[in-house]
Parts: C-alpha cells; structure tokens; sequence
C-alpha cells in the first residue's frame, strides 16, 4: 500500500512542529496551498519543512550552536555558584529587601527626631551638623545590618 501526502491546516501544523501558530502562519504566507476545504487551506508537509530550512529555523549548525552556548552558559553559572560568586537571586532579593526596609524605616523617623532639634536652632551650621549626624547614624545602622547579614550567610554554610 503507497503512502500519500497528508494535507495539514495552520493549527495542525503549529501542533505537528511545536511551533506558534503566528510563526506557521508568517511562514505559510509564501507557500501555495495543496487544497483547500471549507475550513481554510491545507499544506504539504514537505513544503513546510523546506520553507523552514530556507529560512534558517532548522539550520543545524545554527542548533548546535545554540546548544553549545546554553550549555556552557549553564556551566559557568554552576562553576560561579561553587566559587560562592554567584548567589540565588531569592537571596539577593530578601536581602535587598531587608536593606530597602531598614532604610525606609529609618528615614520616616528622621522628621520626628530632628524636627525639635531644628526647630529651635537658629544657627545653619548646627542645623547641617544635626542633620548630617542623623543620616550618618542611619548609614552606620545600614552598614551594620550588611555585615551582619554577610555573617549569617558564612555562618549558615
């Protein structure tokens, strides 16, 4: 018994090559249809495969190339990651987080805390001192929080 040629639709082309049906459709639109039916055109294997390879999307040096890239950019991120280089971005994120925290509750006490101080200072110089004492105090409090976040990741490993 011969084979005969299967005639596919747009959709059951995307499914057939794992591909969106945007991308079939853009890539149907210079091939000739093998028939038609009240649904829509239906198309030769073949011809998409072979407009695929003109275009370059099954170009296998291309694929491998790909590969090969994925592959040594996952190797360097695990080789990054055993040399404590790398950290996981969860942990980045909390951190970050805790220092985002800690700066915004400190500067929403400033006005509270300075606020008396100014106010009865007429001096503009001791308004700075007072002013640039509060922040630093803020910055040494951040910086303290830093360090002792390094310490409980050295511990914890």
């Amino acid at each position: 018994m011969a084979m005969v040629a299967q005639h596919w639709s747009l959709s059951a082309l995307a499914v057939e090559l794992g591909k969106d049906r945007r991308f079939v459709g853009k890539l149907l639109e210079g091939l000739t249809p093998a028939s038609s039916d009240g649904r829509g055109p239906k198309y030769l294997m073949r011809d998409v495969v072979g407009a695929m390879t003109e275009g370059g999307d099954l170009d296998a040096t291309q694929e491998r190339a790909r590969k090969d890239k994925a592959l040594a950019d996952k190797t360097e991120i695990q080789v990054l990651q055993m040399r404590d280089e790398l950290l996981p971005s969860d942990e980045v994120a909390r951190a970050w987080g805790d220092h985002i925290t800690a700066a915004r509750s400190r500067l929403l006490t400033m006005g509270a805390t300075l606020g008396p101080q100014v106010a009865i200072e007429s001096d503009v110089v001791r308004c700075r001192r007072l002013i640039d004492s509060q922040v630093k105090d803020a910055l040494a409090e951040l910086r303290e929080l830093a360090i002792a976040q390094s310490r409980a990741a050295a511990d914890s490993e």
